[in-house]
């Protein structure tokens, strides 16, 4: 039996015992140990006694220690049982701590067991949220472009072969800079990039080319793609064609500043352009011309060929004003049949003579009416100069007024210039 008593406890114990005791007790010194072990060996018990101060000093125990040769003077039968039970208990304890190396390895193993199976059970939830992401992806009306670190294109998804042309394996190990042609400089593409990894994402609209050749616009997110540890590990580029919807906010902005019937300016947005332009005219002191222009007699078209021809007439004249004019002029409808046009860095003369040119153009002009009958046009223009910046558009426009109503006085058919 192996016991670990204190001494009260430990006499008890032997005394009690049919069989070889051996006490793990703390002893503080050679003297104390043997005199315990004199103790017991004059006991009349029927066994023997073996008292060690630690587990480890019973296993190195060959034989008695040297120190206690002098002290145990003990029949050999008496040492004999010591010796014998020494080595029965160095070989229990050793069954017993490899038993529990045992136990340990066991526990080991179940964790072990345990943690990979938590590990296989993580890794195919991922595998399952990762299949489910990639079939979306692949689903997705959204192209996806996914680069690596050295911006070398490994993913591409079927929306974006329908989008731009290109098939997966013409894009697969190219530069994704390949398939993102900017018309402007490829510096800008380098600048979404750079922003894009500082701040995580880049987002704007591009204008790119399809392996056709064809321009298409389109709503770009660049995404930065980084891992644990913050370290750089390539792009997702997600791009939506918006060609469609930029179209039709093209139209609808046209449609905002263009008169329908004559395709000129109208009103409103000419007196946008024309505050524009009177003031870059005073901040360079450049000259600027402005000219008010009617159709002689209108009222009677409309009553003698109809409204429907009246409107063609317009039409027509707005054409043929467009065709005069130079890329930095620009005209409007500014009521009715009376139009208005401005020539930037022109002075009064030049605008006389461009007035008198068109007057002569829309004069020669054969118009036709729905029931095929043939008729001329004539107009009236007053020409004003912005010579004096120190008055206001209205002045000026009211000055244009006077002259075009001149000109409609002194017989229709002709040019004036405003008198200042």
């Amino acid at each position: 039996m192996l016991f670990s008593f204190t001494r009260d406890s430990f006499v008890q114990a032997v005394r009690n015992s049919e069989t070889a005791v051996v006490a793990v007790v703390d002893l503080v010194s050679c003297q104390e140990f043997a005199g315990w072990i004199e103790y017991f060996a004059k006991s009349p018990l029927p066994h023997s006694v073996l008292l060690v101060s630690q587990v480890e000093d019973l296993l190195a125990l060959e034989s008695l220690p040297e120190g206690l040769e002098a002290t145990l003077n003990h029949p050999p039968v008496v040492r004999a049982k010591i010796a014998l039970l020494c080595d029965l208990c160095r070989k229990q304890i050793l069954v017993e701590r490899q038993q529990e190396r045992v136990r340990r390895v066991e526990a080991e193993l179940q964790k072990e067991i345990a943690y990979h199976k938590e590990t296989e059970r993580i890794l195919s939830e991922n595998e399952r949220t990762l299949r489910s992401i990639y079939l979306s992806i692949e689903a997705t009306g959204e192209s996806v472009m996914i680069t690596d670190r050295r911006n070398t294109v490994y993913y591409v998804n079927p929306a974006f072969s329908d989008l731009t042309g290109f098939n997966a394996d013409e894009v697969f190990d190219r530069m994704a800079d390949d398939f993102f042609n900017f018309d402007h400089s490829p510096v800008v593409l380098a600048k979404m990039k750079e922003i894009a990894r500082e701040t995580g994402s880049w987002q704007g609209d591009v204008t790119l080319r399809k392996k056709s050749g064809d321009l298409y616009d389109a709503f770009l997110d660049l995404n930065s793609v980084k891992d644990q540890t913050g370290r750089f590990e390539g792009f997702i580029f997600i791009q939506r064609d918006i060609t469609a919807i930029k179209k039709m906010m093209h139209d609808l902005e046209r449609l905002a500043r263009i008169d329908a019937l004559t395709g000129l300016y109208n009103r409103r947005y000419f007196m946008e352009r024309f505050q524009e332009e009177f003031k870059r005219a005073a901040r360079y002191k450049r000259s600027t011309c402005l000219l008010l222009m009617d159709l002689d007699h209108f009222k009677n078209i409309n009553d003698t060929y109809g409204h429907g021809t009246g409107d063609r007439v317009l039409e027509r004249v707005g054409v043929l004003i467009e065709k005069q004019m130079r890329t930095s002029d620009f005209a409007g409808r500014y009521g009715g049949e009376e139009l208005c046009i401005a020539l930037p860095e022109t002075s009064q003369e030049g605008g006389m003579t461009f007035a008198d040119r068109l007057r002569i153009r829309i004069q020669e002009e054969m118009f036709h009416a729905e029931d095929a009958r043939l008729f001329n046009v004539t107009c009236s223009i007053g020409v004003v100069s912005l010579i004096s910046m120190e008055k206001n558009i209205t002045h000026y426009f009211a000055c244009a007024d006077r002259a075009l109503y001149r000109a409609k006085k002194l017989g229709r058919n002709r040019v004036e210039s405003a008198e200042m």
